[in-house]
């Protein structure tokens, strides 16, 4: 089922007024997408997920489910959850502590009035596909954190919903195992092809399993797309330094042009910018912008050259294979990813960047 959103608004009044927790988002969900949604804490996240799920009415604009509309604000169109055919997981599982495993997952159906012998194959097959059948009749006080989380989803998925939706599902889990079940989450989402929409303040879990990914930050969309698209080609400083572990590192600086050369100073060392992206940097001539590269863009070079800097470094972090270092050039403090060995603090070294992979940002 494809999802879209036109001017999806949602306001609260409080004590300090009107407070926007959604602010005219445009956004459209492809038919059996994983579409994630990633943004830090109250950013409007949860409250989009809710305004999909029929939870919430929209304050103003439009959700559509193909092409059946299902809230307008103007129109005064609202469906419940129920006329939306929506499974939604909650951070906090929501399972019935008086009711076994069985009759939990079981549960949607039996307000369906479904029968007895249909009921037991449904839950049966849920339990199967998230390997849960030995539980069945365990309380879930019995279970572990990663356990309760499974059922919640075979809850959710025996009702075989038109769309799934999923509040930070995996918080409560230990990182080793929340690894393994974002990706056994993945792969059940592959297998069932229901469309899917994830909510997330992790940016390494949004980026292992969204097919697309939409940053939401204080009530806002500030860009869609790919982990790829997303990683590589960020629209904006925060969501440079939001999506990649550690983040991007950001330089203010200004671009300076001589007989068509274009240049960016560092320190006291100034180093020209490739002549094929021209494009990218004449519009910020003699303007302070701001430059954006990651850190495994960065290499310790064993001499100097032309276009690398010299630099002190100030800590090391071992990361296993890798180093995380953190240099300075002049009172410019950059981190640098290598696997460069026999490094030691205060030591002078030089550093070159990948050009290619440079960013630029309009300070």
């Amino acid at each position: 089922m494809r999802v879209r959103l036109v001017d999806v608004t949602k306001k609260f009044v409080s004590l300090r007024g009107e407070v926007f927790a959604v602010n005219r988002i445009n956004l459209e969900i492809k038919d059996g997408e994983f579409f994630v949604l990633l943004g830090p804490s109250g950013g409007g996240k949860s409250t989009l997920l809710n305004l999909v799920a029929g939870l919430e009415k929209l304050s103003a604009g439009e959700i559509w489910f193909d092409e059946k509309l299902v809230n307008s604000a103007k129109g005064g169109v609202f469906l419940t959850p129920k006329e939306r055919n929506v499974a939604f997981v909650f951070q906090s599982y929501a399972l019935y502590p008086h009711l076994n495993v069985f009759e939990n997952i079981a549960f949607p159906l039996r307000i369906r009035s479904g029968q007895k012998i249909t009921i037991k194959q449904s839950v049966e097959k849920a339990a199967n596909t998230l390997k849960i059948s030995d539980l069945l009749f365990a309380k879930p006080k019995e279970l572990s954190g990663g356990q309760r989380q499974r059922v919640a989803i075979a809850r959710a998925i025996v009702r075989q919903p038109s769309l799934f939706l999923l509040d930070e599902p995996l918080s409560n889990l230990d990182p080793q195992l929340r690894l393994s079940t974002r990706r056994e989450l993945k792969e059940l989402q592959r297998k069932l092809g229901v469309t899917t929409v994830y909510v997330t303040h992790d940016q390494l879990e949004a980026i292992s399993i969204g097919d697309r990914i939409a940053i939401i930050r204080d009530g806002g969309l500030v860009q869609v797309g790919t982990p790829d698209e997303l990683y590589e080609k960020p629209k904006n400083p925060f969501v440079a330094t939001f999506i990649g572990a550690p983040g991007m590192n950001l330089i203010e600086t200004s671009v300076q042009e001589e007989n068509g050369i274009y240049w960016i100073r560092l320190g006291n060392k100034r180093i020209s910018l490739p002549q094929n992206r021209k494009n990218d940097f004449e519009k910020f001539v003699s303007k302070t912008c701001i430059l954006g590269i990651r850190p495994e863009h960065i290499k310790i070079n064993p001499f100097q050259t032309e276009q690398s800097f010299r630099a002190r470094i100030k800590s090391i972090e071992s990361l296993g294979r890798d180093e995380l270092v953190q240099v300075s050039i002049d009172d410019v403090d950059i981190l640098v990813l290598t696997n460069e060995p026999g490094l030691e603090k205060d030591e002078v070294v030089d550093i070159e960047f990948d050009l290619s992979k440079l960013q630029i940002f309009n300070k």
